[in-house]
């Protein structure tokens, strides 16, 4: 006998706690909170066996060609206070409509149903993240959102 029917640990999370999580029951499915658009990803310098890439969010890395490893950052597109207004706060304009599914109405109304039989997660990005991963400050918020 393994141990999960000696327990009686189910695998299934619904068992467990009455309800499921599939991905129609997160509120934040088909809404977007990142950078939009997100920066191309291009090659900016062929270094050999490394390049240095510039990625979505706009960070500059270091990256192996050949193998699979972290890459070491290099550098940011965000350095001041211009920089931000050029290129990063274009692309957080929480009015821009491409940041909402084409059902926003249908989904509105299915996550408020009194009714439901199941939690709504609300996924929604992070300030924690934001500063120090696109500007490499460590926590330090430079500019106004």
């Amino acid at each position: 006998m393994d141990r999960r029917t000696r327990f009686s640990i189910s695998r299934s999370p619904k068992s467990r706690a009455g309800f499921s999580f599939s991905r129609d029951d997160i509120i934040g499915r088909g809404i977007e909170v990142g950078l939009m658009p997100s920066f191309e990803e291009m090659v900016i310098e062929d270094r050999g066996d490394y390049e240095v890439i510039q990625q979505s969010d706009g960070v500059r890395v270091l990256r192996k060609k050949f193998m699979s490893s972290i890459p070491s950052h290099e550098g940011h597109l965000l350095v001041d206070r211009e920089s931000w207004l050029k290129h990063y706060k274009p692309r957080l304009n929480p009015d821009d409509p491409d940041r909402f599914p084409n059902d926003w109405d249908d989904c509105v109304n299915r996550w408020s149903d009194p009714n439901r039989s199941y939690p709504l997660f609300l996924p929604g990005g992070s300030l924690y993240w934001l500063d120090p991963q696109l500007d490499g400050s460590r926590g330090r918020l430079l500019f106004d959102l």
